[in-house]
């Protein structure tokens, strides 16, 4: 396997359990949202957009890669507010771009060689110190996996059993 491949299996799998705690909260209302200590949780609708819009951005834009652009996104942007307004999406338009923002971002990476792994991203992206195309898929990797752990707490928060 190349590096790419490697790193593309990577982040499949942390999507995959992205997806299981996904599907534990078939039943869930995807818009409710919680609070805590007057803090706000984020909703399922936002996690999974976010993940979308995220990963469409740092590893299709940054890496050269197939980027797309839905209305929607800017609603679930990075610090950005996470109030459920009934300006959202439906959640399966967003569930149904998560699904294919995902696929061809796996696609995208497999393409890559060691060559473009070592590219500087388009656009400069001052996080984590993040300077190559390798840094943003791995950076994609840990921010995936940051958001299952939310979607973990959702599922809790909505009483659904998961681990």
């Amino acid at each position: 396997m190349t590096e790419a491949q490697i790193l593309s299996r990577q982040l499949d799998k942390a999507r995959e359990l992205t997806r299981w705690y996904l599907s534990l909260m078939k039943t869930c209302d995807p818009y409710k949202t919680f609070e805590f200590d007057g803090k706000r949780f984020n909703s399922v609708i936002w996690e999974v957009g976010h993940l979308a819009m995220s990963e469409n951005f740092l590893v299709n834009y940054l890496t050269y890669g197939p980027a797309t652009k839905e209305d929607w996104f800017k609603q679930f942007a990075m610090g950005g507010d996470n109030k459920v307004t009934e300006e959202y999406p439906d959640f399966k338009e967003v569930l149904n771009s998560f699904k294919q923002i995902h696929n061809s971002t796996i696609e995208h990476i497999n393409s890559l060689t060691d060559q473009d792994l070592d590219k500087p991203t388009k656009k400069e992206f001052n996080v984590a110190d993040i300077k190559t195309v390798r840094d943003v898929i791995i950076h994609a990797i840990r921010h995936e996996s940051i958001h299952t752990g939310h979607l973990g707490w959702l599922c809790k928060l909505h009483g659904v059993k998961s681990v």
